[in-house]
């Protein structure tokens, strides 16, 4: 008797396909996925929306950094899991592919006149919807009419063309989402009525620019626009690199840099110090001794918004406040050493509260009444220049904590150093609060500025009309609609047209969509529209895989349904 020989199993390289392709592991994604994006959401209430989306569904992996929760682990993030997902799912696809009795040439070409037509009636008639239902319908019809005979070559390469769109739509889905995840640009046109914009701006990131009038042209600049990603993170760590360019004759070099800051005049700063040291001046004297504790006591029952320091004082003493607080105030007044005590605790009271509310007023006064809480002075001392040029002896820079919220626009500034082959050429503060600050260098006068980055376009909108209705008694949007004159010179278009809610304007590649709606500040009959500009090139993906998906499934269903029907008769 002899042994039947072992047949060889599969080579490494099947064995790590079939992994990659197995019904086991794209059930395991898809758990991940479940519980990335469950824990993702959660993580928005402390690391906010935009840094939530970026750590866990815009990279690659998930590191734990320190102040994460514990149950913050190494994951795979949305990149990762999507990429996988897209093998998974082309990959099974593939295993399973069986040759077309029909011959592969034909179903190929079927294959190809279906998704092209799928592609072309969605590109084309995507946004009339009554042609569209015609169109595609009609091809429907006829591309069924021409494979409803099973037995011919093209018939037979119908038989899965269903299941087939269906898996190609979904791959058409993820690979647009993950493009517009990594390519598609998002910045903000705002604008007043009668106002002509020819640049978009960014909303979280700036540039530094070096500027100079042109010589040939007077109307035109030469800029040269330094991105922020070149010169610090979002944390505010720096790139460490010295900033060249070819139409530069110095170097730049970014001595420091605050993610998030606010400008400081110390003019105004140190005007808002002698205001407040003089009202708590006034606060002083007028609870140095306990003489009008009973007087300020009812005046504070005149003044609701006085009571709070006046009951927080009592509970500190051990006396509940009752709602009129003047007897109890009375009672302690007649000990003096607690009427004393009860005097220092209101005016510590105030002068908490009085403080807080001038650090509420942010830049200037924030600056001013958190150097008196701590027991300092708005000057040069406590705020030394940042920097050597005349603009840095007025303005400081306070770095303050980074917004991650969808409302808050973290501003940041930079001190940056000038350098040619002779050595410094000064240092600069810069600020997108700050205006352009002039640079005298080889005879030329060029200009130095931090500002919110922009994108130029070749063409111009206009902001000609904007209309703001409400529905009767609310706030709730009825109709933001703007009114826009496009000009492109180079193709010597110009038209008006309009944008509004759930209405976007596709031009040159932009889409462009009603944002928010205001009025002037200063000419509150005059409108204010601000549109939100973005740059997709995956913008498509979701219209045509959608309906490839629609497509297949339709198809699918109807297939079985005819043969179900023919088996019934």
């Amino acid at each position: 008797m002899t042994d039947s020989p072992i047949k060889p199993g599969p080579s490494p390289l099947i064995r790590v396909f079939h992994f990659f392709t197995s019904l086991k592991l794209a059930v395991v994604l898809l758990f991940v996925s479940a519980v990335i994006v469950f824990l993702g959401t959660i993580a928005q209430v402390q690391e906010g929306l935009y840094l939530a989306q970026d750590r866990w569904f815009k990279s690659w992996w998930i590191i734990p950094e320190e102040g994460d929760p514990w149950w913050v682990l190494p994951y795979p993030a949305g990149y990762t899991l999507g990429i996988l997902l897209l093998i998974n799912l082309t990959g099974a696809h593939l295993r399973r592919f069986k040759y077309p009795p029909g011959g592969l040439g034909i179903m190929l070409v079927h294959y190809a006149v279906v998704m092209i037509a799928c592609f072309l009636i969605t590109k084309f008639l995507i946004w009339t919807p009554l042609y569209f239902s015609i169109v595609f319908g009609a091809f429907f019809i006829v591309e069924m009419l021409m494979t409803r005979n099973t037995q011919t070559a093209l018939g037979q390469s119908g038989r899965k063309i269903g299941v087939d769109l269906m898996h190609f739509g979904i791959v058409v889905l993820l690979a647009g989402q993950l493009a517009t995840d990594m390519f598609a640009v998002e910045t903000h046109m705002a604008f007043k009525e009668g106002q002509t914009m020819r640049y978009s701006e960014s909303r979280f990131d700036t540039e530094l620019v070096v500027i100079k009038d042109n010589e040939h042209d007077p109307k035109s600049e030469d800029v040269v626009s330094i991105p922020q990603a070149l010169m610090a993170d979002e944390n505010g760590n720096l790139a460490g690199e010295e900033l060249k360019h070819a139409k530069l004759p110095f170097t730049i070099k970014i001595k420091s840099w605050q993610a998030n800051s606010e400008l400081i005049n110390m003019t105004k700063a140190q005007e808002a110090e002698g205001t407040l040291r003089q009202a708590l001046a006034t606060l002083e004297a007028r609870y140095a001794t306990p003489e009008n504790l009973t007087s300020e006591a009812k005046r504070a029952m005149e003044t609701p918004g006085r009571l709070p320091v006046w009951k927080k004082a009592l509970a500190d003493m051990g006396v509940k406040p009752a709602t009129d607080i003047v007897p109890q105030v009375e009672a302690i007044d007649a000990d003096a050493a607690k009427a004393q005590q009860l005097a220092d605790k209101v005016k510590a009271g105030f002068r908490t509260e009085m403080i807080d509310r001038f650090v509420m007023q942010g830049a200037d006064m924030g600056v001013a009444a958190e150097l008196v809480k701590r027991g300092q002075s708005v000057d040069a001392t406590t705020l030394p220049p940042q920097a050597s040029t005349p603009v840095a002896q007025s303005y400081r820079t306070v770095a303050r904590k980074v917004m991650r919220d969808m409302e808050s626009r973290n501003i940041p500034s930079a001190v940056v150093e000038l350098i040619d082959t002779s050595g410094s050429l000064g240092t600069w503060i810069v600020s997108p609060h700050l205006k352009e600050q002039t640079v005298d260098y080889g005879g030329k006068k060029w200009r130095l500025a931090l500002r919110i980055e922009r994108t130029y376009y070749p063409f111009s909108v206009k902001l000609l009309k904007t209309t703001h209705e409400v529905y009767p008694g609310t706030d709730i949007p009825k109709d933001f609609r703007s009114r826009l004159l496009i000009n492109h010179p180079a193709k010597g278009e110009q038209r008006e047209t309009e944008v509004f809610m759930n209405a976007p304007l596709r031009y040159e590649g932009l889409t462009f969509f009603q944002y928010q709606m205001g009025k002037d500040e200063l000419d509150r009959n005059r409108g204010t529209s601000s549109l939100q500009v973005v740059k997709n090139p995956g913008w498509f993906s979701p219209y045509f895989g959608c309906a490839l998906v629609g497509y297949g499934m339709l198809r699918h269903f109807l297939l079985h349904l005819f043969r179900f029907i023919r088996k019934r008769a």
